[in-house]
Parts: structure tokens; C-alpha cells; sequence
């Protein structure tokens, strides 16, 4: 089977098994007597090919392509000469662009290869420093989340960037990070359906660093002490017309949920917070599909009880 074919297979072994392959055939032209214009021009090909599997239609190739095209980047071998993170990132954004693509699948393609290729450049340098990298894909990343108008695909995007920001740390983070999303961010309920602003992202956020999204913060933001769980009736009804607006997506609306109950865990307001939960989840019965949310999200409650005796005794 052809190797770039393993990339792209259902099974996750298979892909792993090709990535395997190709990096140890590339290892072992730069160590037998071939000369370094072959060894270039072979990396080249391979770089190339990756580049241009990450659009695929094949289910899972994306995966396997950006997954090589990241561990590509991140060998030390020298006799390879394979280009700089910075350089493969350039390589990308020259490559793969939707000026040359006029159809919408296409460039929805094109729009998903680029964030997969960055997500996983970014894998191989999360233990060094990521500033440079970051200057060069957060506005790329906000530009393609302003080109998209399906929400599946700008979460698929803000999960691009809670990644980053888990990997770039609470110092980075805000130097590199949240000067460029700030605008993301919502400061208040009253949120539009035209995809502008980002709870899900907001509230994933306030849960990974606390220390800056403070009380200082939510006062000049939000005009609060904190992030308002349902303190009056008008913020109740306003917090579950935002859960309903998730109706047609529910793995948006459970991690939405789950983000929201941690934080309402977190500021002591669980007490409000929970009714209006159970209200809006079980409001069409809990054999439904909003149903098994809601009892996942009282397992996850019992098992932070746990946890929190755990550490108490």
C-alpha cells in the first residue's frame, strides 16, 4: 500500500504505521550515499504532498497528513535539513489559499487544512518558547474565522485557539494572545446569532486562567464581580435563550455546559446556576438527546464531590 494512502486510512494505527514508514525512508536517503540536491528534492516532494493532503475529502486524511507534516518539523536530524517551523508555516499559507479555490466546499477545505497544519506545527514547539509562532497564526486563524459563516467550523477554530492557549501558558497567553481575540470575547448575554462573539471560547478561557480573568476583569468588562449565572429572572431567561441557540449542535452546547457548570462550581454559584441547567436540559424529557447531557453533567457533580472530599481527608 502506497505510504501517503496509510496516512489517510480510517484506523489510527495504519496512520501511524505509514507515518513511521515515510520518516524512516527519509532517514535512511540522507544516510546512504545519495547526494544532497536527492535528499532535498526528495523532502521537498513529501513536504509538498503533506501540504496537499491537508484538504483532502478522505475521511481522516487531514488527521494523518498534518499529524507527519508536525513530526516532520519537529526531527533534529541534521543530514535532513528539514525546514524551520517558521518556514513550513509560510510554506502553507503560500500553498494553500482560497483565492485559487471557487467553490465553497473547496474553500472550507482549504480553511481546515490551514488551522490543522498550524494546531500541529504548534505541537512540536509547545515546550519552547511559541511567541513567534503565535504572531504569525493567531490574525491567520481570526481572518479565517471571519471568512466562515457555519458555526460548527468557527468552534472547530475557537478550539484551535483554547489549544494554543493551554500550550503557550498564562504569561504568553496574554501578551501573544488575548489582545488579538479580545474581541471574541462577549460582555454580556445579549449575544447575536451572526457568530461575532464566542461564549463557548469566553468561558473555556475564564476556566484556564483564572488569574486573568479576575474580578478586575469581569468589572471592566462585564460591569460585575463575575461571570452572572441567573442572580434575576431577565438573566435566567436570557442565559437559557444562549443554551437554546445550541439546539442544533449539542456536542456544542454539552462542552458549553460543562465549561459553564466548572465555572459555576468555581464562584459559589451553583445554587443558581443548576436549576436553570436541569430546566433547560430536561425540558423535553430526559430520554432525550439534551436528557443525556444533563445526566453526564450530574456524574461529572458527583464525581467533583468526590474529589473535593478526596482532598479534604
Amino acid at each position: 500500500m502506497d505510504v501517503y494512502w496509510e496516512l489517510s486510512d480510517f484506523d489510527i494505527h495504519t496512520r501511524q504505521q505509514g507515518m513511521e514508514k515515510l520518516l524512516k525512508s527519509l532517514k535512511t536517503l540522507s544516510s546512504d550515499d545519495n547526494n544532497e540536491k536527492s535528499v532535498s528534492s526528495q523532502i521537498d516532494y513529501t513536504i509538498s504532498r503533506l501540504i496537499k493532503g491537508l484538504v483532502s475529502n478522505r475521511k481522516c486524511a487531514r488527521i494523518g497528513y498534518a499529524a507527519t507534516l508536525g513530526t516532520l518539523a519537529s526531527l533534529t536530524d541534521h543530514q535532513l535539513k528539514i525546514l524551520s517551523v517558521d518556514e513550513l508555516i509560510s510554506l502553507v499559507q503560500n500553498k494553500l489559499t482560497t483565492k485559487k479555490e471557487t467553490g465553497v466546499e473547496d474553500a472550507k477545505n482549504v480553511r481546515i487544512g490551514r488551522v490543522l497544519s498550524y494546531i500541529a506545527l504548534a505541537y512540536t514547539q509547545k515546550d519552547n518558547d511559541l511567541s513567534i509562532l503565535l504572531q504569525k497564526i493567531i490574525p491567520d486563524l481570526l481572518l479565517i474565522r471571519t471568512q466562515e459563516t457555519r458555526r460548527r467550523l468557527r468552534a472547530f477554530i475557537d478550539a484551535s485557539i483554547i489549544q494554543l492557549a493551554k500550550w503557550s501558558g498564562r504569561k504568553l497567553f496574554k501578551k501573544e494572545i488575548l489582545p488579538h481575540i479580545q474581541k471574541l470575547l462577549p460582555t454580556n448575554w445579549q449575544m447575536g446569532d451572526d457568530g461575532t462573539k464566542s461564549l463557548l471560547l469566553f468561558v473555556s478561557l475564564v476556566n484556564l486562567y483564572p488569574k486573568i480573568f479576575n474580578q478586575e476583569y469581569f468589572q471592566s468588562h462585564w460591569n460585575n464581580n463575575m461571570l452572572p449565572l441567573g442572580k434575576t429572572n431577565d438573566e435566567q431567561m436570557i442565559i437559557k435563550k444562549c443554551l437554546q441557540s445550541f439546539d442544533n449542535e449539542l456536542h456544542l452546547l454539552e462542552q458549553l455546559c460543562h465549561e459553564l457548570l466548572v465555572y459555576a462550581i468555581r464562584s459559589q454559584q451553583l445554587t443558581l446556576f443548576w436549576p436553570i441547567l436541569v430546566d433547560e436540559l430536561s425540558n423535553i424529557g430526559l430520554d432525550s438527546n439534551k436528557g443525556h447531557i444533563l445526566l453526564d453533567l450530574i456524574t461529572f457533580c458527583f464525581q467533583e464531590q468526590e474529589n473535593s472530599n478526596s482532598i479534604d481527608t
